[in-house]
């Protein structure tokens, strides 16, 4: 499900989006918008992408 958002959200433009894997693996995947260097990178952009989609966070991502 996740590989068909962001095969849907490239056809229209948004080259960044990709999907990821949950911490645990009975989650479903996420698509993410970006990767940022810092928490303020992140959150001025949230600020753009939230008119685009609504309810969208910021969550800081480990590997």
């Amino acid at each position: 499900m996740a590989a068909e958002e962001v095969a849907r959200l490239r056809k229209k433009g948004y080259t960044t989006v990709r999907a990821i894997d949950s911490k645990f693996k009975k989650n479903k995947k996420r698509v993410i918008w970006n990767t940022y260097m810092s928490k303020e990178e992140a959150d001025r952009d949230q600020a753009t992408v939230v008119k685009t989609f609504p309810g969208a966070w910021v969550e800081k991502i480990s590997k």
